[in-house]
């Protein structure tokens, strides 16, 4: 259903493009046949009014995109889950831990997956959730939830990256969860990891496929260019809905 604010962008278009169309023939004292003139005319309004609708249905499906695809990071129970075990709890002080013993046990060479040297800090945390190195974990349940999860997120930045999606669309629903993802140094050496093994040529050409959370990588960058360029902004908005 169209609101008056709609009907009111689609008079002031076209009002403006044949005002537009009549100044340019003035101007250029250009003599039209009468035949072209009606049709120009008729023409012009059904252009703007197909632009706009383009423009429109654009909106909408973005809309309905952060509200059937992006919603489900909060609905889906395994999804958030994930990122609270695998990411949000797993601070940069105990991966530097975890990377520790894996330097001093020299681990890098043992048959994977390795979680047994990390047993002393893993507190009460189960299998699928256990803390993890990114070298180290291939094969379990940790890196396949991860994956899934990374996954998540590449497909947001894959429409991103097209333009179906603006980074304000983001910002606004998971961008939180975005920037403690780029904050946590798990994530970041798992992503980097994974772009120097897709940078061998060799294995991109057997492959032949984009690279795995490309567009994942690209999202997380302008997240935190976006967040730096605005910080003040945001942090004013963020105290006045503290009151």
């Amino acid at each position: 259903m169209f609101g008056r604010t709609y009907y009111a962008w689609v008079f002031g278009a076209i009002l403006a493009s044949e005002t537009a169309i009549i100044l340019f023939i003035r101007l250029l004292r250009l003599e039209t046949d009468l035949k072209v003139g009606i049709v120009a005319f008729t023409a012009t309004p059904l252009l703007v009014i197909t632009l706009m609708e383009l423009g429109r249905n654009l909106r909408l499906q973005r809309a309905a995109f952060i509200k059937d695809y992006v919603s489900q990071f909060f609905t889906n129970v395994e999804l958030y889950q994930t990122f609270h075990e695998l990411i949000y709890t797993y601070t940069n002080s105990v991966f530097e831990k975890v990377d520790g013993i894996r330097k001093d046990q020299k681990l890098d060479n043992c048959e994977k997956p390795v979680f047994a040297p990390f047993a002393e800090i893993q507190s009460d945390r189960q299998v699928g959730s256990r803390l993890y190195h990114p070298q180290l974990f291939q094969g379990s349940p940790e890196e396949r939830k991860l994956d899934a999860l990374l996954g998540y997120f590449d497909v947001i930045g894959f429409y991103y990256a097209k333009g179906y999606l603006r980074i304000e669309d983001i910002v606004g629903s998971v961008g939180y969860f975005l920037a403690v993802m780029k904050a946590r140094q798990v994530v970041c050496y798992y992503l980097k990891i994974n772009r120097e093994a897709w940078a061998d040529p060799e294995y991109n050409r057997t492959m032949g496929v984009t690279p795995p959370f490309a567009y994942l990588n690209r999202l997380l960058d302008d997240i935190q260019e976006y967040n730096l360029r605005f910080e003040k902004q945001i942090k004013q908005l963020q105290s006045r809905r503290l009151r």
